[in-house]
């Protein structure tokens, strides 16, 4: 992951008042699918956060599956207007492949962009490994969808997206996990706590 580790790795979330977003579900991995928060007016932001989903034990196995739906290629844009006329961008992964974050916390310097819009568009979905073995290996899932934790915009060191309205696409967006993108931090934070 390089430049875009945290260092942070995600801790994980069982429970239902801190689930992941889960688009709708595709057959194929070769979708477009977006998420965009209305910060309320134009900011400047520092950096974008994406923490991925650590929900679901990996199967066969006892421990948590970090990553689960973290998109393959994506890319994190800015606007002052909804439709992301003029967008600035932040990241870009369109054209290559994304390594696996697995649990780790990844942030994404913006550069000085401002905008009251910023939209993660992700146009191709990472397999999911399902508890069925394929020889000696586990079977990849079927069904392709966007799955993240939460996503942060960072300016002056505060998530200024905390509680910020949610949208995504009519044809895979979930309407139902949308404000989970924006919840606030969970009391201890989103990392793995080690005492």
């Amino acid at each position: 992951l390089g430049r875009y580790a945290t260092g942070e790795q995600m801790a994980a979330t069982p429970a239902t008042f801190y689930r992941a977003y889960r688009s709708k579900s595709s057959t194929t991995p070769h979708i477009t699918t977006w998420l965009q928060i209305d910060l309320g007016k134009s900011q400047a932001i520092d950096a974008v956060k994406l923490y991925p989903a650590c929900e679901r034990m990996y199967p066969l196995l006892d421990e948590y599956y970090g990553g689960e739906g973290f998109p393959l290629r994506f890319k994190i844009e800015a606007s002052d207007h909804p439709r992301m006329a003029n967008a600035k961008t932040i990241a870009d992964f369109s054209g290559a492949n994304f390594p696996d974050p697995k649990d780790n916390i990844t942030q994404f310097a913006a550069a000085g962009v401002t905008g009251r819009y910023v939209r993660l568009t992700a146009t191709e979905m990472r397999p999911v490994k399902t508890s069925q073995l394929l020889g000696s290996s586990l079977k990849n899932s079927p069904d392709y969808n966007l799955t993240l934790a939460k996503i942060a915009v960072i300016s002056g060191g505060q998530d200024i997206a905390v509680e910020c309205p949610v949208t995504a696409d009519e044809t895979y967006g979930s309407l139902a996990d949308l404000a989970q993108i924006t919840r606030p931090l969970r009391p201890q934070g989103e990392g793995i706590v080690t005492d």
